[in-house]
């Protein structure tokens, strides 16, 4: 398997409910040299939109900018390199 990570965003609405979910999936390799995809980091939540579709916006933002400072942080010294 090969392949860059993968960041999925999925958002559900339901009547008045909404559900928002985002995920950061990467390769990874076990010690007997197996590949696969896992998900290394998620975020999600529910809520009512009560027909505003800034309700969920504003839940994905907050999970696209958590998402990114986590990013940010644990690989703070990959980035600085480039």
């Amino acid at each position: 398997m090969t392949g860059s990570p993968v960041l999925t965003v999925r958002v559900n609405v339901v009547g008045l409910a909404f559900a928002v979910d985002v995920r950061f999936e990467k390769i990874v390799y076990d010690v007997f040299e197996n590949q696969g995809r896992t998900m290394t980091w998620q975020a999600s939540s529910l809520g009512t939109q009560g027909r505003n579709a800034g309700n969920i916006m504003t839940a994905l933002s907050q999970h696209l900018d958590k998402s990114l400072a986590e990013y940010l942080r644990v690989n703070e010294a990959a980035c600085e390199s480039r």
